[in-house]
């Protein structure tokens, strides 16, 4: 099967700003929001609230006035919500009054860009996040930071995609078993009018997220389509969704790291946006949309995988880390093409990881990864605050001293038990303590509350 390299980006970015302390916004721009705020909260649920938003400058795409009022909403772990464009790009900001938010590496600003944005600008994310930097960067300064760079700009999440072109449909239902994957969940999805063998209609839909394009449930092959597959073990791990014979989708992973390997050309059947990309290809590749088929490899990553990857010449990368992110992003699809996923044509060899790789699948990595760059996966090393750990250890030792009968009437006393119980723990004096433990810091931390522990007076 012959298929054409159309694009490849980043289809949906979720980042995060950090200013620590310094952390502000505009008087104006906060009136406003807290403004729009209390309105939304005062109309009902179903009529959007609007705020005037023309000074932040935001990017715009073809439609600019969308651009200037955001809808406001109120979300978690943020004060404020501002919706863009029929949801193409979302802000959450946090209120600069309140303590809380002022915390080293807190999320004070969360962007969220989605794929009609990108394609809208252009589809080059680097020039698109450094445009919104700028403007987040500008308003710092215009709140009255001296330095308005932000301390931190980390990732939540990140979509890549590759979209191809073939003559016919690239897959059958058999071809899950050719897959050589890292997920434990697999799931296929079908179209068309006639239910495919094994497959049991109205069924459950699956979990974590739903099916990415499927209105119809679940259904798990049985016994009687075992012929699917070429070999019975793979259908404990496959879940296929019925509308007919034909394929439509491949599904593995969950929602921390999930692949999908779908058709566009399907998916436009029920979605404006996709077949508006569909009528871009087209005037951009000469295709005849009427036979052919569009198909898509996308791998969707949330921050709990973006950990520590080890790199052959820059050596330990934390994708959690914008700038970091965006200059590997090459390597990360060909980690992800190669190590997490494959597809393999069957051979003698039992182990299906010795299986050579498809020529089709060749056209996949090579859709990114031009330079092929062997990541591996490397464990993040814990970070712990001294502190934290004090604040654990305080607890214990006082809760152990309290059930040895220890009497810590005042905090002079439990403060001289402490340190020499800590010191024993250290293996050290006292006076080689950790400054934690010194001075106004460790006493209103600690010592104040220690009437939680046995009624020790301060």
């Amino acid at each position: 099967m012959n298929a054409t390299p159309l694009a490849h980006g980043v289809d949906t970015l979720v980042l995060w700003y950090s200013w620590g302390p310094r952390y502000s916004l505009p008087s104006d721009l906060h009136q406003r929001l807290e403004a729009g705020l209390v309105k939304r909260n005062e109309t009902d649920l179903d009529r959007p609230v609007f705020v005037d938003v023309s000074d932040l400058g935001i990017p715009a795409t073809l439609e600019p006035r969308d651009f200037e009022r955001a809808q406001i909403r109120r979300v978690r772990h943020y004060r404020y919500g501002l919706v863009f464009g029929d949801e193409a790009l979302f802000l959450g900001i946090s209120d600069p009054e309140k303590p809380a938010v002022k915390r080293d590496d807190y999320a004070q600003v969360r962007v969220e860009l989605h794929g009609r944005y990108i394609r809208a600008l252009g589809g080059n994310i680097r020039e698109i996040v450094d445009a919104i930097t700028a403007r987040l960067i500008a308003l710092m300064a215009r709140a009255g930071l001296q330095d308005p760079d932000p301390v931190r700009i980390g990732v939540s999440r990140v979509d890549l995609y590759a979209d191809f072109a073939s003559p016919d449909h690239p897959f059958e239902l058999p071809d899950l078993y050719r897959f050589v994957s890292r997920a434990r969940d697999r799931q296929a999805y079908l179209e068309d009018a006639a239910e495919a063998p094994g497959g049991e209609r109205g069924s459950a839909a699956p979990g974590a997220g739903g099916p990415p394009m499927s209105s119809t449930g679940a259904a798990k092959c049985t016994g009687e389509g075992l012929a699917l597959l070429a070999a019975p073990s793979a259908l404990a791990e496959a879940q296929v969704h019925l509308s007919g014979p034909r394929w439509t989708s491949f599904r593995f992973g969950s929602k921390k790291l999930l692949a999908r390997i779908y058709s566009k050309t399907a998916e436009a059947r029920k979605k404006p946006e996709a077949k508006e990309l569909l009528r871009d290809y087209a005037a951009s590749f000469g295709l005849d949309l009427e036979n052919t088929v569009v198909w898509r490899v996308e791998f969707q990553l949330r921050k709990d995988v973006l950990t520590a990857f080890l790199h052959p010449e820059k050596g330990l990368l934390d994708f959690h880390e914008w700038p970091t992110l965006v200059e590997n992003l090459g390597a990360l699809w060909y980690y992800l093409t190669t190590h997490w996923l494959s597809l393999r044509v069957p051979s003698a060899n039992q182990q299906k990881t010795r299986w050579p790789e498809d020529p089709l699948w060749t056209e996949v990595i090579l859709a990114w990864a031009q330079v092929r760059v062997p990541l591996k996966r490397a464990r993040r090393p814990l970070r712990a605050a001294t502190e934290g750990l004090l604040a654990q250890a305080v607890g214990v030792i006082l809760s152990a001293a309290a059930m040895q009968g220890v009497a810590l009437e005042r905090v002079a006393y439990a403060r001289k038990y402490l340190e020499r119980t800590l010191a024993r723990l250290f293996r050290t004096s006292p006076r080689a303590l950790p400054e934690a433990l010194a001075g106004g810091v460790f006493e209103h931390r600690y010592l104040e509350r220690l009437a939680l522990y046995q009624g020790v007076a301060a």
